[in-house]
């Protein structure tokens, strides 16, 4: 082609010389000294004139039709979007005590999911998960991060079999994101926020959030929040915004609703649940104080607990128990924790932890209906003295569950997975990667 393009000059000197000699004779002789005859020589002696010649120099080869560049299939795009689809788990042959594990943490519910087997054969049939709520510092307003994360647990383990309670829960370190938290409610005005009604109050448009959520993924129970009166700051507080958010909740959730709260020291090492109004709530969990080293009264503190507890939750006519959750002998490995309990004396062996595991089941037997410790590193961990005490006791209440689907997981494929749904959010996600 580039040598036919550089004797255009020439031939067009041919072609007229051909049209003028054709005329000048006037008959056909002529073409018998076309350029057709011609035509086997190169161009450098002799350019072809013929249109049969023309046309096969100058056609150019057939062009293949245009190739589409297909977009790569996101793999990981499909099998989220059909692993997240919402399903029924039939639990109508599960016990009606709720024999569970609370995930606070993502490191948390991360273990739960790799130690399935492990907690279904130790009869744990319910998880408490989180969903991680901070405030955001650039609006001041509460937001959820890492929605999809949850959402992946959530049918993760529901897949494995257990029950699902959610429970948004804002009471992390980093719940203000570098700004400062008024945690010792003191109004302190140095602090960017301190608890208030104005606060709690600003929560509402998360917890409807994860209601609906709730709803569309069809969890046992819902709980608004976790430990309202940090963020209300005030008893009367607490409880008001509890009777405005329960109304908005049963719009978008159909479940039932429960309601959690600390406890708050009475004097001789007595604890009962704070006095707040919980008319409408289905079910009333409570947090005791960690094990003490002197495992007899913690015995005589814990017997006192559940009593006051039940007495209180009989006060509403709505309501269907009380339960236990985040409760053991702490017996270290989390700094913060470390540090929380050294500066009142309370790591324990793991000797004392398990007299305090014996000491709950013994007054809590035939008397609660839900359990949730947290099954983690320094509480009631696996393969511990505690762990075999809580774990003989859920078996003693029922049979093992068995999974819808379980999955073969492993660590590497999960923070692969985090990663993936949390996105930007991923990195502020309270974490603390214990080693299970």
């Amino acid at each position: 082609m580039q040598l036919w393009k550089s004797y255009r000059p020439v031939i067009a000197v041919v072609l007229l010389l051909g049209v003028l000699l054709s005329s000048a004779c006037g008959t056909g002789e002529a073409e018998t000294t076309t350029p057709t005859q011609t035509t086997s020589t190169t161009p450098e002696t002799t350019e072809p004139t013929s249109p049969t010649a023309t046309e096969t120099t100058t056609t150019p080869a057939t062009t293949p039709p245009p190739t589409t560049t297909e977009e790569p299939v996101d793999e990981f795009a499909l099998w989220w979007q059909d692993f997240k689809q919402p399903f029924t788990l039939d639990s109508s042959a599960y016990p009606d005590f709720y024999r569970g594990a609370w995930g606070a943490r993502l490191d948390e519910l991360r273990s739960y999911l790799l130690n399935a087997a492990k907690l279904r054969e130790g009869g744990v049939d319910t998880i408490m998960m989180e969903v991680e709520i901070v405030l955001d510092p650039e609006t001041y307003e509460p937001k959820s991060i890492g929605d999809d994360v949850f959402i992946f647990y959530l049918q993760a383990l529901k897949k494995e079999g257990f029950r699902i309670i959610l429970i948004p829960n804002p009471m992390h370190p980093n719940l203000a994101q570098g700004l400062e938290y008024d945690w010792e409610n003191n109004h302190d005005p140095g602090k960017d926020y301190y608890p208030s009604y104005e606060l709690i109050k600003k929560f509402g448009g998360v917890v409807l959030k994860w209601a609906a959520i709730a709803e569309e993924y069809g969890v046992d129970a819902f709980l608004p929040i976790l430990e309202p009166y940090k963020l209300a700051g005030d008893y009367q507080v607490a409880s008001q915004w509890l009777q405005e958010i329960l109304p908005q909740i049963k719009e978008v959730y159909d479940g039932q609703v429960w309601a959690t709260e600390i406890m708050h020291d009475i004097g001789q090492g007595l604890s009962i649940p704070r006095p707040l109004n919980y008319n409408g709530y289905n079910f009333l969990i409570s947090g005791p104080p960690a094990g003490w080293k002197e495992a007899n009264y913690w015995e005589d503190m814990i017997e006192v607990f559940i009593q006051n507890g039940l007495e209180y939750s009989d006060n509403y006519s709505s309501m269907q128990g009380f339960g236990l959750y985040e409760y053991g002998g702490y017996t270290g490995g989390i700094w913060y924790e470390d540090v929380q309990m050294a500066a009142i004396g309370q790591n324990l062996t793991q000797e004392q932890a398990a007299h305090i595991a014996e000491a709950l089941v013994r007054q809590a037997s035939g008397k609660i209906k839900a359990s949730f410790p947290r099954i983690s590193l320094g509480w009631v961990d696996y393969d511990t003295p505690s762990y075999e005490i809580i774990t003989d006791w859920y078996k003693s209440i029922g049979e093992n569950i068995s999974p819808i689907e379980s999955g073969d997981w492993t660590y590497e494929q999960l923070i692969e997975i985090e990663q993936k749904l949390g996105g930007d959010d991923y990195e502020i996600i309270f974490d603390l990667d214990s080693p299970h």
